[in-house]
């Protein structure tokens, strides 16, 4: 399965909110540890990646990928060992392997910065396993499971309320006290002293149909269904349940990690929507599973009824394996455009300005001067040269914008020390644009759209720059450290404009 999950290379390097850790969480000061990241406490997380950045760079990422790999491969033996105290081996295996293949989680799969969930998840799922053996030892192990989870990020908080459901339900009053007590006071004093709250008011209307959302967005994941298969699913699952409420007891520990979870998920998310995304789905059906399998508790399940469980396991993964592909590409894709956009940035190094943005969309948390220090300290994450001159043409357009983008080529006023030679022009040029030249656009009666490209062969249909009727535009390419490549620009206007130098 290890070999399966890694040859989809998703992703291609670092990704989204992992540029946060690549530029600020470098060092070992205690702010990298326990400065919130979405209000989350995160550091375990930082710790991980602290000693990969140590012992890998930024070179190399697929130990990160390894690493989230082999912590989803963790969960989904950990609900092995779960589900087989309860049911029939045959059952366990199968809820593992379709967690394993859980497509529709592909996000807390691939994505390494996802580990601050499932692996929170994951020792949430021990510590229930060990709580159930009720011996000194195995308490001290669930007061240690917990207290890393809680380290990892904010789903620790909710199997802490699910441990606590657990001993309510057990009457266990004083277990709870010594089993959650280290935790809780280790997340209080953390949250006095560093947490900010993303709880919003504005939810609280919202979130009773985000959670009834977010439920389904589960159920469906099981089967690699959409929010609507979800909400029916949901209903039978719920059903089921209330047909059977005396045995819920049973079912504490997930039922409360699920209700706090979900909760906790719509206070601070809510705004903006997703209840069915990829991360959510996979907490939630990973607890639906587990919930079923409390319920099911002595079950002797006949082999019709075993029968029927593979089917449902074939089901799952006919309904996941398309999702487990299309997640990976999209991950692979996205992240390696990142990686040529940043080859761009390395270029551009003796011009760009410390609070660029190479992509927002697909790293908004990345910014020129942080990462080139990165790039200094622990090497460079972005494709080489020729990688980048390979690519695609949709690929090299964006790295043809970002290069200009980096270099401020339209950015910028120049001032002259004799006036220019300007010719008029109408309709559509194109033309080479010299590096250290000045070039000015000045526009006539009607817009001017400027386009530029080096190592594209077509221009981009979006437009670089636009000169405002009667307004000009100061073009000037400085040097960077780009093969050799010469840049052309592209105007295109309804009426007459003039082109100076």
């Amino acid at each position: 399965m290890l070999v399966l999950l890694d040859d989809q290379r998703a992703p291609a390097t670092f990704f989204y909110d992992e540029w946060g850790f690549v530029q600020y969480r470098r060092g070992w000061s205690l702010a990298g540890f326990v400065d919130p990241h979405a209000g989350h406490l995160v550091a375990v997380p930082a710790f991980i990646y602290r000693v990969g950045f140590e012992l890998f760079g930024l070179t190399s990422y697929r130990p990160f990928r390894l690493m989230v790999l082999l912590t989803h491969l963790g969960l989904a033996t950990a609900v092995f060992a779960y589900v087989r105290r309860r049911v029939h081996d045959l059952v366990a295996g199968a809820a593992a392997l379709c967690i394993a293949m859980l497509g529709s989680g592909w996000q807390n799969i691939y994505f390494p910065f996802s580990v601050s969930h499932t692996l929170a998840l994951a020792l949430g799922i021990i510590a229930w396993i060990l709580v159930d053996r009720e011996t000194t030892r195995s308490d001290l192990g669930a007061t240690a499971a917990h207290l890393v989870a809680v380290l990892t990020s904010g789903l620790g908080v909710s199997v802490m309320i699910g441990t606590a459901a657990r001993c309510a339900a057990n009457r266990e009053w004083m277990r709870a006290v010594r089993i959650l007590s280290p935790s809780a006071v280790v997340y209080l004093a953390w949250y006095a002293a560093y947490g900010t709250s993303t709880a919003e008011a504005d939810n609280i209307g919202a979130a009773p149909r985000f959670m009834a959302d977010m439920l389904a967005g589960g159920a469906g994941a099981l089967f690699g269904r959409d929010l609507l298969w979800g909400r029916i699913l949901l209903g039978i699952l719920v059903g089921v349940a209330a047909s059977k409420h005396h045995r819920l007891r049973l079912a504490a520990a997930p039922l409360g990690c699920l209700v706090g979870d979900v909760v906790l998920v719509a206070l601070a998310r809510a705004q903006f929507g997703e209840p069915d995304s990829s991360r959510y789905a996979y907490e939630v059906a990973v607890l639906i599973l587990l919930i079923a399998a409390d319920m099911a508790t002595g079950w002797k399940a006949s082999r019709a009824a075993l029968g029927v469980v593979m089917a449902l396991l074939t089901l799952s993964i006919w309904g996941n394996w398309a999702l487990l592909i299309r997640g990976a590409l999209g991950l692979r894709l996205d992240s390696a455009i990142v990686a040529n956009e940043l080859r761009a940035v390395e270029w551009a190094r003796d011009t760009v300005a410390d609070d660029f943005e190479p992509d927002h969309q697909r790293a908004p948390f990345l910014y020129a001067g942080q990462y080139l220090e990165a790039v200094d300290d622990l090497g460079s994450p972005a494709f080489p040269d020729d990688v980048v001159l390979a690519e695609s043409e949709a690929t090299r357009q964006l790295v043809d914008a970002t290069s200009a983008r980096a270099l401020q080529v339209f950015d910028r006023e120049w001032e002259r020390s004799d006036p220019p030679a300007c010719t008029e022009q109408s309709g559509a040029l194109d033309r080479e644009l010299p590096v250290d030249t000045i070039v000015e656009v000045r526009a006539g009666d009607t817009p001017v759209e400027l386009r530029v490209r080096r190592f594209a062969e077509f221009f981009p249909a979006l437009t670089d720059a636009t000169v405002a009727p009667g307004d000009r535009v100061t073009l000037l390419v400085p040097p960077d450290d780009a093969p050799p490549g010469q840049w052309h620009l592209q105007i295109t206007a309804e009426g007459s404009y003039s082109v100076c130098e």
